[in-house]
């Protein structure tokens, strides 16, 4: 029991996560990090603006299969350099915020926080969580916006059985392992906290389970077995998926409706989190160190194509689920 209040003590007061110092890096390197990036957005606004042909012949020359960029890409090559001048110009803001002691004190707050400390649980380190999520959200965006208009090599990952569908169902189910073996542990051990958490992470890891094998068309895709006749006649891609009995306009609504309520969702769960340190809304609010991710799977999420959307959403669901299973985990050290 020392230990649990050890590890809540420390939650409270909002120091960084047990056994890890929080980083402390010179004002002069976040200043000089935040030039640069300032630099970096002033170059993309002026390939934009005064070098926009040449970005384009050098854009098909490596990823134009046929070395020719149509109209419609010309534009969504548009919006991607002025999409990444603004995401510069917001590191840089970022960056030059962080340089003042106080406003490093205020985000590093923000960062580390997490409800499943408060309740004497260990969770992963924030601060790697939020590089590694936001830089790998950032990146499958980046990538759908360069190369989904432009064609080979990158386009073609991202289509209907491509590549990044299969990374999206490995992430799905590796979110359902590590759900369902949280809950099972919390079960065993957490007695003494809420009752209802093991059903909810039990509940998820079967949403994931299910999300994971539509995605894979049950096994479909793999191993490439027929389609019963019955089945391809109501099924409008003719697999043996579920969710595609949908009709295809109907489907997409449902799942940008989705989308949305997910986003109001992880603001909802937070703040029932903060005014309830001790309840099952604590104990099922993401942390700081993911709202990053979830906004990006929200707002470019509601225009982005939906198998880009749902591998931001298993991606989210993996990190999430991978921290249930790490506090999950440190249950029974805390009971014994």
């Amino acid at each position: 029991m020392a230990n649990i209040h050890t590890a809540q003590s420390i939650g409270r007061s909002g120091i960084g996560l047990p056994g890890i110092a929080a980083p402390a890096r010179p004002a002069r390197a976040l200043v000089a990090g935040g030039v640069i990036c300032l630099a970096v957005a002033a170059l993309l606004l002026g390939a934009r603006l005064y070098a926009f042909e040449a970005v384009v012949a050098a854009a098909a020359a490596v990823l134009s299969a046929d070395g020719v960029v149509e109209p419609g890409n010309r534009r969504a090559l548009s919006v991607a350099l002025l999409a990444a001048a603004g995401l510069a110009l917001l590191a840089s803001a970022l960056l030059l915020a962080l340089s003042s002691a106080a406003w490093r004190a205020a985000l590093g707050a923000l960062l580390v926080w997490d409800p499943l400390r408060g309740l004497g649980l260990a969770v992963p380190a924030a601060h790697l969580v939020l590089a590694a999520s936001t830089t790998t959200g950032v990146l499958f965006i980046g990538m759908h916006l360069v190369g989904s208009r432009l064609g080979a090599p990158i386009g073609p990952l991202f289509q209907k059985e491509g590549l990044f569908e299969m990374v999206t169902a490995v992430l799905a189910l590796a979110g359902a392992a590590w759900s369902a073996a949280a809950a099972l542990h919390w079960k065993r051990h957490g007695q003494r906290l809420p009752r209802s958490v093991p059903v909810l992470y039990a509940a998820l890891a079967a949403a994931l389970f299910f999300f994971g094998m539509e995605e894979l068309n049950w096994g479909q895709t793999l191993f490439g077995f027929d389609t019963p006749a019955a089945w391809a006649e109501i099924n409008y891609q003719q697999q043996t998926s579920l969710h595609n009995l949908i009709d295809a306009p109907v489907l997409e609504l449902a799942e940008r409706v989705l989308i949305v309520t997910f986003g109001f969702g992880v603001l909802g769960l937070i703040a029932l989190a903060l005014k309830f340190p001790g309840s099952t809304f604590a104990a099922i609010a993401p942390p700081g160190s993911l709202v990053a991710l979830a906004t990006l799977c929200s707002i470019p999420g509601v225009y982005l194509r939906l198998e880009v959307t749902e591998l931001l959403f298993a991606l989210f669901f993996a990190f999430y689920g991978y921290r249930l299973y790490v506090a999950a985990r440190s249950l029974k050290a805390a009971s014994s």
